[in-house]
């Protein structure tokens, strides 16, 4: 169980939430929701973060602190465009603190960043680790100095050397992971994805966001996998993969995709192109929906196959669909969430369409333990989520936000769902009342 509360940064005046498998954050624009999603984005990598770290000097220097340092320069790349450096932290007492149970453990480990009110005023995020978590990242800091020291580069390194330096780095890697309690692959999907789509090639080397920069590497890791086709790659795995792939999940996650995608997307010869029943268009010149939603599909194609333990942002998944393609989005990410029982996907989103899509399969899990058969009938179980396994919260335009689920109903809240309605509906009924008091006249 891992816990996050912010106050006081950026646009946020208080947050605190749990991490559950599904987690919904609803609100307009600007108001705190990717502020969230980075957040545990960036607080997920730490395993990653350490495992990778090279030292800039080596010798008796203090790798704690150099870890520190490159914490640091992560967390002001990744809010540097929304949030710069003078008004990084809102107030003088701004707080991020996340805290986590490792399995089997009888207490929490506490990660904070307030701000370092000692760097000059230039207004630098302080990173802290509780005790226990400081000692452990000292010891595995100098392990991991001490095996890049040992790389095997030279030319009469043996196989077995090479093979038992790799096996060496895998168990640093899970060493980091036990650390933090987080055994899952950090994964961000950011909105904005068109000129990402179109471009992803062509934008190596620019100064991007962090999370668009790790979003690229992901596109062009799996491009060439899934641009043989989607059954295909699938075929492929369950013959050479060491887990194969559960054929229901991808058979259903297929029929999703098409109804999405509305064709079957290729990529050969250098040459993107979507294929429908008109013959093919390439991706250049494909709809917005198509562009802006290929990845966040094919993303989440991929992870379902692979099965492992992910941690999945998507941001504004729905954006340019139609509200059935919304909802196939939705269901697409349920089969992600329900492809590992330790999967964790956070959704942001400014439509209600989402929030009707994920109350459906609620729905079908609650009523599908007293009518299993009619109701798997016509929604499958896979699909199913459960009230428990959920979050929700909605976020204003003061920066507060909300729990958004009704716990009697075990759904989330309809007045977040016809909010929009609402006012649109009320500002019609008193245009129709001038009508009518002008008629009268």
């Amino acid at each position: 169980m891992s816990h996050l509360s912010v106050r006081d940064f950026g646009p946020l005046k208080h947050f605190s939430g749990d991490v559950a498998r599904v987690n919904l954050l609803i609100g307009p624009q600007a108001s705190g929701k990717s502020t969230i999603a980075k957040l545990l984005y960036y607080l997920k990598k730490l395993p990653v973060k350490l495992a990778t770290f090279t030292p800039a000097e080596l010798g008796d220097k203090n790798y704690y602190e150099q870890f520190l340092k490159a914490l640091r320069s992560d967390f002001i790349k990744l809010f540097d465009p929304v949030f710069h450096k003078p008004n990084l932290f809102s107030h003088k007492s701004s707080l991020i603190a996340y805290t986590f149970t490792k399995p089997g453990a009888d207490y929490e480990h506490t990660v904070t960043i307030t701000q370092d009110r000692t760097s000059a005023g230039k207004n630098y995020p302080a990173i802290k680790f509780d005790r226990r978590l400081k000692e452990g990242l000292e010891s595995l800091l100098h392990n991991i100095v001490d095996f890049r020291n040992r790389d095997p580069k030279g030319l009469i390194s043996s196989r077995n050397s090479r093979l038992h330096h790799e096996e060496a780095r895998k168990d640093l890697f899970s060493e980091a992971q036990e650390l933090f309690g987080e055994k899952r692959s950090p994964i961000f999907i950011p909105a904005g994805r068109t000129l990402m789509t179109l471009l992803s090639g062509q934008l190596k080397g620019l100064k991007v966001d962090l999370t668009m920069d790790d979003f690229l590497g992901t596109i062009n890791d799996i491009r060439p996998q899934v641009g043989q086709g989607l059954a295909e790659i699938e075929e492929q795995a369950r013959q050479t993969w060491p887990k194969p792939p559960n054929r229901t999940l991808a058979k259903l996650a297929r029929y999703e995709i098409q109804k999405i995608l509305r064709g079957r997307y290729t990529f050969a010869n250098g040459e993107e192109r979507i294929h429908h029943e008109a013959g093919s268009t390439k991706l250049s010149v494909a709809s917005s929906g198509q562009q802006e939603s290929l990845w966040v599909i094919l993303t989440a194609y991929m992870l379902i196959l692979e099965q492992d333990a992910s941690f999945v942002v998507f941001e504004e998944p729905e954006a340019h669909l139609y509200p059935e393609s919304q909802y196939a989005i939705i269901r697409l990410m349920a089969l992600l969430a329900n492809a590992n029982l330790d999967n964790q996907i956070l959704i942001t989103t400014h439509s209600p369409y989402v929030l009707v899509g994920l109350n459906n399969l609620l729905t079908a899990k609650r009523l599908g333990n007293k009518h299993s058969r009619k109701i798997s009938d016509m929604l499958k179980r896979q699909y199913w989520l459960d009230i428990k396994n959920l979050t929700a919260f909605v976020f204003s335009g003061d920066g507060s936000a909300s729990d958004l689920i009704d716990r009697d109903l075990g759904l989330i809240k309809s007045e977040a769902i016809d909010s929009a309605s609402g006012i649109m509906n009320e500002e019609y009924d008193r245009m129709m009342d001038i009508e009518f008091e002008e008629a009268g006249r």
